[in-house]
């Protein structure tokens, strides 16, 4: 059975569809999947043993660059629509994936209208399935393939990414997010770098956009390493010699937790029982979440002055972030929690 799998972006919600791919992988034998993905995020899919082949579209860089649209559309479409597929899953459920599932040649299928984000999407699709919304993004892929495919889907997380790595001291912090609303003030990253190094850690952090450059260096201080921007697979092989990281809500934080890597993630704007940080079920590496209960103030846009104070930063200390940290990398028993 040939399955085309259209999740474009972003970054997490890609990492958010890979264990649909590893249960109806398990439970269909010689189920293959191809995959339409932003050509920013194309290495993700492949990594995944059960994705034969990855098909990037370029939306993003078409919106602004028109030219370069009117020759690559086109030729984009014939690849598209190259083979026949036994089903064309839409797991993303916006317009744009909507339509794309509508170019390919095989049954559409997707989210129902009440289960969906943007509800004209349904209309491209000549079944769709009901599935919960108030439910983590995780599980709202595993439900829509399992019904799409008429299996019975598990409570078992698998990515089905290679994991094994050496253990070091090394820990990575992802400090940059694409909105402001989930950022954790710069003040308290400088205090973590410290407190990482005084217990013999070495601390790298990514730059990213030029306000993440800049920020990556101030908060680096006279200890933290900052790895120079580069691709997402050069970036995967810095979590090859890492062994913990610490993450606001971004899909680096949630791409690390995938491969199995002890993570600390802060939540402020976004709801951690809906996109949280979830560990595999299976293998040494384990997740927490922490939020903020006044999540809805945006109280991190405020942040980064040395001299306020708000209630709600006792909540997500550095001190209490590291003392996560510490506690799931002590325990044996896999536990992911939400708090």
């Amino acid at each position: 059975m040939k399955v085309l799998v259209i999740k474009t972006s972003s970054l997490g919600d890609i990492v958010h569809a890979l264990p649909a791919i590893t249960e109806a992988s398990q439970n269909i034998s010689g189920l293959k999947f191809d995959w339409v993905v932003e050509e920013a995020f194309q290495s993700i899919p492949g990594l995944h043993p059960a994705v034969a082949n990855v098909i990037p579209v370029a939306i993003r860089r078409w919106r602004n660059h028109p030219r370069e649209a009117v020759v690559e559309i086109p030729l984009f479409i014939k690849r598209l629509r190259q083979r026949n597929y036994d089903m064309v899953i839409d797991s993303q459920g916006l317009i744009k994936s909507g339509l794309l599932s509508l170019i390919a040649k095989g049954k559409s299928v997707g989210f129902d209208i009440s289960s969906i984000r943007e509800k004209i999407a349904t209309y491209f699709y000549r079944t769709s399935y009901k599935v919960k919304k108030r439910r983590h993004a995780i599980f709202r892929q595993k439900d829509l393939f399992a019904k799409a495919l008429n299996y019975e889907g598990g409570s078992e997380v698998d990515y089905g990414l290679k994991t094994s790595r050496e253990r070091s001291n090394r820990i990575i912090f992802f400090h940059g997010t694409s909105s402001s609303e989930k950022e954790w003030p710069e003040k308290f990253w400088r205090q973590l770098v410290s407190l990482a190094s005084l217990n013999g850690w070495n601390v790298v952090i990514p730059e990213g956009s030029l306000e993440e450059k800049k920020r990556a260096h101030r908060i680096s201080g006279k200890t933290g390493c900052v790895i120079k921007k580069s691709s997402l697979e050069a970036l995967m092989n810095e979590f090859a010699s890492c062994s913990a990281a610490i993450s606001v809500d971004t899909g680096l934080g949630h791409l690390a937790t995938a491969f199995s890597i002890s993570t600390v993630g802060i939540f402020g704007f976004t709801d951690p029982a809906l996109t949280g940080l979830i560990s595999p079920s299976q293998g040494d590496g384990q997740s927490v979440n922490l939020r903020c209960s006044c999540a809805k103030c945006i109280y991190q846009q405020k942040s980064n002055v040395d001299d306020v104070v708000l209630p709600c930063y006792e909540e997500i200390t550095p001190e209490k972030v590291w003392a996560a940290l510490e506690q799931i990398r002590r325990e044996p028993i896999k536990s992911d929690r939400l708090s």
